[in-house]
């Protein structure tokens, strides 16, 4: 049995040096759903490495530029009256779930309860035989452009899928990656867009909208473009001529090779589908999982069974319209087995996708960390319960779990340290499971200390124009009624004394012996320097504001031009500078 199972792999994979190889073809790859009960393509020993081929889901948007002679993408994508190379395609095959995934790969000795890692350690373009490389974005209706107004006020039409069969604004971009000939950068630069039309597919089954994964746009004639029959061949029909904008604007968008979908089955369904995210991983779409990076798993099933695929040429953090600048791409990864019993203590913790660079940790979550637990019965229904809100707080209380595990924090150190030294950010509107990241910064928290300390040297920037006291300042409120403090003149440069209205969390580091602080904060039982704090005076507002200042000529209709040049720290009269955070009630 285990003979036979091996000459089976052997048939999709090589080996060369230590290195193994999978090859893309209909056969190495599943089409929009992650599976428990797939049979791996490939087996491999933990710390492995590993080739991996993978083809973008959109490569049908230009068949010429993306397929056509290519073996392993034709093997993939070729669906004619005859033939339908990939028949199954997302959880149930009804095409609910989009992405190619190249595996599974059977990874030794990995159980429920380890966690899998994941080094990438390579990724390179796949060239189409006229040695260029191309790749797609789509401007859909599940992209968050599609909740919003455009500029002129109209709705974004899909076709039936928004009630509007007979309009639809959904678009794609063709770019083509390039190299700026002196810096020997690489970009990915628009070649030319198109409005999506209504296609039939060789079935017969007609859309106006994009729905199904893996669909084939048959080609007019365009620009200096003229198309090979080959979609129209298969069997590939449009109810009309395509709408083309050859002359797009000439951008050049920095090279950013990432894998947007990589992970795990989980165990509590037979099949999901692979657009949300997954405690398991999955479909991320976190433009910083690309070379260099390494991600932790939670392995759900035996043999942990490895998918990956969705790769992107780049993508800004949101993924705003739809999708990345998809692309098919060859990546070379190690994979390592984390035993149960050689977890350290943010390990045994992991219940979502973990990545991590030589600078950073990253943590990622969701509208919900666990959807297919919320709701088990029901896993699509999480495209109708898709929030940022509840993604906020998720990535918060999961990044204060890792920062207390890790470093060992208690809730206060670990709140206020997140709120200073950590980044937040949207990683993807679009793929129901909204997903929000953190980057903690390694250097800040991994037992860096100043080997010696000095007195603050803090240099002056001149007489200030505006020096700190009762007088000069405004609290918790703007006003159009104020009286200006100072009045200057268009074009000039001022110095500004500010005070921040927290210093009285301690009076003796931040404002005892400053005279000008001392004006301000004043508040005995006889007399209280600053009466009228708030919008109303009732401390509806909170802000020490310097000013206001009169700018000669400016009038309604203008804009004002403010220039920071520089910034230092009030130190105090022992020459030490010191601020204060708040964790209060308003906070997350």
């Amino acid at each position: 049995m285990m003979f036979a199972l091996l000459l089976l792999v052997c048939k999709i994979w090589s080996v060369y040096g230590n290195t193994e190889y999978i090859t893309l073809s209909n056969e190495t790859v599943h089409w929009g759903y992650f599976s428990k009960n797939l049979e791996p393509i490939h087996y491999t020993t933990s710390g492995s490495t590993i080739v991996v081929e993978m083809s973008t889901h959109h490569a049908c948007d230009d068949w010429d530029l993306m397929i056509k002679g290519d073996e392993g993408m034709e093997s993939v994508f070729t669906w004619s009256e005859t033939l339908k190379a990939e028949s199954f395609r997302g959880a149930s095959g009804t095409g609910d779930g989009v992405h190619v995934l190249t595996g599974p790969i059977y990874v030794e000795g990995a159980e429920p309860g380890d966690v899998l890692k994941v080094e990438i350690l390579d990724l390179e373009p796949r060239f189409n035989p006229d040695g260029k490389f191309y790749a797609s974005n789509a401007a859909a209706w599940w992209g968050f452009q599609a909740r919003v107004k455009q500029v002129d006020g109209s709705d974004f039409d899909a076709g039936d899928f928004t009630g509007t069969p007979n309009s639809n604004d959904e678009f794609i971009t063709i770019y083509e990656l390039v190299q700026d000939a002196e810096s020997k950068e690489y970009y990915t630069k628009p070649s030319y867009q198109f409005l999506w039309p209504t296609l039939t597919d060789p079935d017969g089954v007609e859309r106006n909208f994009i729905q199904y994964p893996g669909t084939c746009v048959p080609h007019d004639p365009h620009g200096d473009t003229v198309p090979s029959s080959d979609v129209a061949d298969m069997g590939w029909t449009k109810s009309a001529n395509i709408e083309y904008f050859d002359d797009v604007v000439d951008a050049l968008i920095p090279v950013n090779f990432h894998v947007g979908c990589m992970g795990l089955p989980p165990a509590s369904h037979d099949s999901v589908d692979s657009i949300p995210p997954m405690p398991t991983g999955g479909n991320l779409d976190d433009k910083r999982i690309g070379i260099g990076t390494t991600m932790y798993y939670p392995v759900e099933v035996e043999g942990a069974l490895l998918s990956m695929g969705d790769a992107h040429m780049a993508q800004g953090d949101s993924e705003l319209d739809g999708t990345g600048v998809e692309a098919s791409l060859t990546g070379t990864f190690r994979v390592t087995v984390i035993k149960a019993n050689d977890l350290n203590d943010w390990q045994k913790e992991l219940d979502y996708p973990m990545g991590e660079t030589d600078t950073h940790w990253i943590v990622h979550s969701f509208t919900e960390i666990d959807y297919l637990d919320t709701y088990f019965d029901n896993p699509s229904d999480i495209y109708g319960a898709s929030s940022i809100d509840p993604a906020m707080k998720n990535i918060f209380m999961q990044t204060r779990k890792f920062m207390e595990t890790n470093y060992g924090m208690s809730d206060q150190e670990a709140t206020s340290y997140i709120t200073q030294g950590v980044d937040f950010g949207i990683t993807q509107l679009v793929d129901g499971n909204w997903g929000m990241h953190s980057e903690i910064p390694k250097a800040t928290f991994d037992g860096v200390a100043l080997t010696n300390t000095a007195p603050l040297n803090v240099s002056s920037l001149g007489t200030p124009d505006l020096t700190l006291s009762a007088e000069t300042v405004h609290w918790g409120y703007f006003s159009k009624s104020l009286e200006p403090v100072l009045t200057i003149e268009d074009g000039a440069e001022i110095v500004v004394e500010m005070s921040t209205h927290h210093a009285c969390d301690d009076y003796d580091k931040m404002i005892k012996g400053d005279q000008g602080m001392e004006s301000i904060y004043e508040w005995s039982s006889t007399f209280k320097a600053e009466d009228f704090r708030g919008a109303t005076g009732g401390g509806d507002g909170v802000h020490i504001l310097t000013g206001p200042i009169f700018v000669s000529g400016a009038e309604p209709g203008d804009i004002l031009k403010v220039e920071i040049i520089d910034l230092l720290p009030r130190a105090n009269p022992d020459g030490k500078t010191y601020g204060s955070n708040a964790a209060a009630w308003w906070g997350t």
